[in-house]
C-alpha cells in the first residue's frame, strides 16, 4: 500500500472524484474491485465528486457550519434511512471523514479542515433531482468558505505524504474528539486511505505504479498482439515474471490483476528479462492477460493429452514442449488432481517407519548451529582436482580426498548406521499403494507413512514425519548417503552449498538407494512438506526432462567452464599453443568427481592409446567434446532412472512433462527463506492472548531482529520444518483453508512450572504451537528464544 503515495499525490489533483469515491466504495460499503454503491447513494456520490459540471452550476460544496450539525453516521444502514439529499451529502462526508481518522470530529476540527482545504465563492447545497441526475433541487447559493471534492482529495493527498497541514488537522481531531466510532475498520487511519487510493486507481485504469497504461484503441491493441510482435522467449520470460510476481504477492498467478502486473526498471536490466527490457508496459499487460487466457483455455487438455508422447505435433507433445508458456498455477492444479486421482489409502493408519534417532548422536548430523552440516571442506576438494589435461591444479592429496566415496560424515558413520538405510531397509517390505494417500490439508493430515522415534514420547504424527524428511535430506547432502556430491563450482566461492548427483555408473547398491531417494521425492510431494534440499538446476531438468546446457555446465563446474570459454575465445594460433601448454590442455577430462581421467578423443583419430593433443584445427571439436561429457554427467542417466524409478511409485511420471525444473524444485522444497510477516499474518493466539500483548510483541521483536538462518532455525523447533510455505489457500480469496502447517498459534504454558521468567519457550510442533511464557522484558525473550532454537536437535537435553 505505501507504493500508492506518490501515484495518489498526482492523481488526487487531477482526478479528485476519483479517490474520494474509491474510498467511499471501499471502505463505506466494502466493496470489493468490481463492487458499485447502492443507486441511491451513487447518485450523491455522483453529485458530489463529478468531475464536470453544468454550465452556470455552481461547485456543490459543503460548510463547516453544516458539518458540524450532521451527526456521525457509523453504518451502512444508517445511511440507507436518511432521506433529506443535503442532509445525505453532509453525512457523507463527516462519515467520509470520522473514519479516516478514526474518531468522530468536532466542529473544531471541520473549521480547521475548511480554512485549510477549502475554498471561497458560490458554491451549491443541492443534489441531483430523482429523475434528472444533471438537474439540481433546493440550490442555494453560498458566499463562505466550503469545501468540496477537489479540497477533500488535496487533503487525501497531503495525509499521504505526511504534510504538516493534514498532521494538523489530525491534531485537532484528536483533541478535540469525542468517543471513537463503534464500527471502525480494522488498521490505523494510513492503511484505509491507501487501500482506499488503490481501489480507485485500479478503478480508473491506473496501476499501485502511479502509471496509467492503456492502448488508445482496439486496434491499437490488437496490433501489438500480432503473431510476429512477440518472440517465445519474451513470452517465457513474462510467464516467468508473473509467476515471480504471484509468489511475491503470497498469490496464484492467474489470480494477478492488471495493475499489479509491473516490471520495474531495475527488472528490465536483469539478464532473466532481458527480451522484456523494451516492452511497452501497455502491450506488457494486454500480452500476459493473453496468457493467462491462454492457460485457462489449455488446462482441460493436459488430463486428455499424452504428455510423454515422442510424436512431435501431437497435442501432449506440443504441451510438454510449451511447458514455459504454462503458469504454475495452472501446472500445479493439474498436478494435484491427477494426485488425489490415484490415491489408493485414505485412513490414517498407515505403514509405519521406525527410527532410532540415538545410533546418530554424536556422529556428526548437525552442525554447531544446528543447521545442515554439508560436507563443504570435502567438496571444495574437488576444485584442487587435475586440470583437464591431467596437470594438477593443487596438490594430489587434495585430489585423491575428492574420489566418489562418502564424505567425513559417513566415515564417522558408516551407511548401514544411517536412518536412511533404516528407510530404505523398511520401504521394500512395504506396498507402494498403501503410500498413496490424499494431499495433505487441514491441521491432522494423513501422511504417506507414520514415523516412530525409538525411544522418544511423541504425540501425534505430523512433527515427527517432517522430522524425518529434514534428516534425510541432511544426510543426502552430507555424503553419509553416497549419491551427492557438492558441485565443484563451490571451490572457486560460486554455487557454495549446492549439489549434484555423483557421477560414473552406479552398483547395486547404489541403485537400491536411488530408487529409495526417488521414493522419499515421492512422500514429500504426496505430503506436500518442503524438503530442504539444495541442489543445482541439473538435477531437475534431468528430472522432469528438460535439456541441458552450457550455462548448466557453467554453475557446476566454474573452471572447467572458464578453461573452454579461454579455448573459444583465442584468436590466434600461437595464442591456442600458449594456453594449451599453460594448462596443458588434451582431449583427456577429468570427471566431474575427480575420481578418474576419461579420453574424448574420436576412436578415428586416436594413435598410440594417447589422448590427441588440443590443436588450431580441432579446438571447436576438443570444446564440444568437454562440454558434451560434463552434460552427460550432469545428466546422470543412468542414476536418474533410479531415482525415477522410485519416485514412480508414488507419482505418474507423465505429471513431469508439463513441469519445468524451476516448477519441480519449488513443488518438492519450497522456498529457502522464511517471510515473518506472512508468518505473523497466518497466527492465531489461543486461550486469551492477543496479538497486542506485551509478551506477544517482545515475540514478534526478537523474530524480526533474526537472521534468516535463526528464522529457519525457529520454524524447526515449532514444527520441525526447516522450510514452510509461502502461500496459502486463503490469501486468493477462495477458501479459508490453511496449508499445513499453518497457522502457527501461540498459547500460554498449560502448567503452573513457576515465575514466567524461569519457564523456557516450549513446542508441540505436530500441532505448531508455541507454548509462550509471559517475559516481563524484551531481553529475557530474546534470551529464551535463542536458547530454543539452538539447543531443538539436542536429543538429550529434554
Amino acid at each position: 500500500a505505501s507504493s500508492t503515495t506518490a501515484a495518489a499525490s498526482a492523481v488526487a489533483q487531477t482526478y479528485p472524484h476519483v479517490v474520494v469515491q474509491g474510498y467511499l466504495s471501499a471502505r463505506l460499503c466494502r466493496c470489493g474491485p468490481t463492487g458499485t454503491l447502492p443507486p441511491a447513494l451513487q447518485r450523491c456520490v455522483d453529485s458530489l465528486f463529478a468531475p464536470t459540471r453544468a454550465p452556470g452550476q455552481p461547485p456543490i460544496a459543503l460548510r463547516a457550519d453544516t458539518l458540524a450539525a450532521a451527526e456521525p453516521v457509523l453504518s451502512l444502514d444508517g445511511l440507507a434511512e436518511l432521506t433529506d439529499p443535503a442532509s445525505l451529502r453532509a453525512q457523507l462526508v463527516r462519515f467520509f471523514l470520522s473514519r479516516l481518522t478514526g474518531r468522530a470530529l468536532s466542529s473544531a476540527a471541520l473549521q480547521t479542515l475548511v480554512a485549510q482545504y477549502g475554498r471561497d465563492g458560490p458554491v451549491a447545497e443541492a443534489l441531483p433531482s430523482e429523475g434528472n441526475p444533471g438537474e439540481c433541487v433546493g440550490q442555494a447559493s453560498q458566499t463562505d468558505r466550503c469545501i468540496d471534492a477537489r479540497g477533500l482529495a488535496a487533503f487525501l493527498s497531503d495525509f499521504l505524504r505526511g504534510a504538516p497541514e493534514a498532521s494538523q488537522f489530525f491534531l485537532t481531531a484528536s483533541a478535540q474528539a469525542t468517543s471513537p466510532p463503534t464500527t471502525a475498520d480494522d488498521g490505523g487511519p494510513g492503511d484505509k486511505v491507501c487501500f482506499a487510493v488503490a481501489q480507485a486507481l485500479v478503478a480508473c485504469g491506473w496501476d499501485l505504479n502511479g502509471e496509467r497504461v492503456r492502448h488508445a484503441t482496439r486496434a491499437a491493441a490488437q496490433a501489438s498482439m500480432a503473431y510476429d510482435a512477440w518472440s517465445l522467449e519474451q513470452d517465457m520470460q513474462l510467464v516467468w515474471h508473473t509467476n515471480v510476481a504471484g509468489r511475491a504477492m503470497h498469490l496464484p498467478a492467474d489470480r494477478l490483476s492488471d495493475c499489479e502486473q509491473h516490471l520495474s526498471q531495475a527488472e528490465r536490466a536483469q539478464a532473466e528479462f532481458a527480451a522484456l527490457a523494451s516492452a511497452d508496459a501497455a502491450d506488457l499487460r494486454l500480452r500476459c492477460g493473453m496468457l493467462v487466457r491462454l492457460n485457462t483455455l489449455v488446462a482441460p487438455l493436459l488430463y486428455l493429452s499424452n504428455l510423454q508422447s515422442p510424436l512431435p505435433g501431437t497435442s501432449g507433445r506440443v504441451l510438454s514442449d510449451g511447458r514455459a508458456l504454462l503458469l504454475y498455477t495452472t501446472k500445479a492444479s493439474f498436478v494435484n488432481t491427477v494426485l488425489d486421482a490415484t490415491v489408493q489409502r485414505r485412513e490414517p493408519n498407515g505403514p509405519e517407519l521406525s527410527l532410532d534417532p540415538l545410533q546418530t548422536v554424536g556422529r556428526g548430523l548437525t552442525n554447531s548451529n544446528g543447521g545442515v552440516a554439508t560436507t563443504a571442506n570435502a567438496a571444495r576438494t574437488n576444485g584442487a582436482r587435475l586440470g583437464d589435461g591431467g596437470s594438477p591444479v593443487s596438490s594430489g592429496s587434495a585430489a585423491a580426498a575428492a574420489g566418489p566415496g562418502p564424505g567425513p560424515a559417513a566415515a564417522a558413520m558408516g551407511v548401514s548406521e544411517s536412518q536412511f538405510m533404516q528407510v530404505l531397509l523398511q520401504l521394500e517390505n512395504i506396498d507402494p499403494a498403501l503410500l498413496r494417500v490424499p494431499l495433505a490439508s487441514g491441521g491432522d493430515p494423513v501422511f504417506p507413512v507414520n514415523v516412530r522415534l525409538s525411544g522418544e514420547h511423541v504425540q501425534g504424527t505430523s512433527g515427527s514425519f517432517r522430522d524425518f524428511l529434514v534428516r534425510m535430506a541432511r544426510e543426502l547432502q552430507m555424503g553419509v548417503v553416497p549419491l551427492l556430491m557438492e558441485c565443484p563450482s563451490a571451490a572457486v566461492g560460486r554455487n557454495v552449498g549446492k549439489h549434484v548427483l555423483r557421477p560414473g555408473p552406479p552398483s547395486f547398491p547404489v541403485v537400491k538407494m536411488l530408487e529409495t531417494f526417488g521414493a522419499i521425492l515421492g512422500i514429500a510431494l504426496r505430503a506436500d512438506v518442503p524438503m530442504p534440499l539444495d541442489l543445482l538446476p541439473c538435477f531437475w531438468k534431468a528430472l522432469v526432462g528438460q535439456p541441458l546446457d552450457a550455462a548448466d555446465v557453467a554453475m557446476a563446474d566454474k573452471l572447467t567452464a572458464d578453461r573452454l570459454a579461454r579455448v573459444e575465445q583465442v584468436a590466434t594460433e600461437q595464442e591456442l599453443a600458449e594456453l594449451v601448454d599453460e594448462l596443458g590442455l588434451s582431449f583427456a577430462c577429468r570427471s566431474l568427481d575427480g575420481s578418474s581421467v576419461v579420453d574424448l578423443t574420436p576412436a578415428s583419430n586416436k594413435a598410440g592409446g594417447e589422448a590427441a593433443a588440443v590443436t588450431w584445427s580441432r579446438r571447436r571439436e576438443y570444446v564440444a567434446a568437454v562440454r558434451r561429457h560434463r552434460i552427460d554427467e550432469l545428466q546422470n542417466a543412468t542414476r536418474m532412472a533410479a531415482i525415477r524409478r522410485g519416485l514412480s511409485t508414488l507419482v505418474p511420471l507423465y505429471v513431469l512433462s508439463c513441469m519445468s525444473w524451476y516448477d519441480m524444485e519449488f513443488r518438492t522444497c519450497g522456498q529457502p527463506t522464511v517471510n515473518l510477516a506472512f508468518l505473523k499474518a497466518h497466527t492465531m493466539y489461543q486461550v486469551g492472548l492477543t496479538e497486542n500483548d506485551a509478551h506477544v510483541v517482545f515475540f514478534w521483536k526478537a523474530l524480526e531482529a533474526f537472521s534468516q538462518d535463526e528464522l529457519r532455525m525457529f520454524v524447526k523447533f515449532a514444527c520441525n520444518q526447516e522450510r514452510i510455505p509461502s502461500t496459502c489457500p486463503c490469501q486468493d480469496g477462495r477458501t479459508q483453508a490453511h496449508v499445513p502447517p499453518y497457522p502457527m498459534k501461540i498459547a500460554p504454558p498449560a502448567d503452573d512450572s513457576g515465575p514466567p521468567d524461569s519457564c523456557f519457550i516450549r513446542a508441540e510442533t505436530c500441532l505448531f504451537l508455541i507454548k509462550l511464557p509471559q517475559y516481563s522484558t524484551q531481553a529475557i525473550t530474546n534470551e529464551r528464544l535463542a536458547y530454543a532454537i539452538h539447543c531443538r536437535d539436542d536429543l538429550l537435553s529434554n
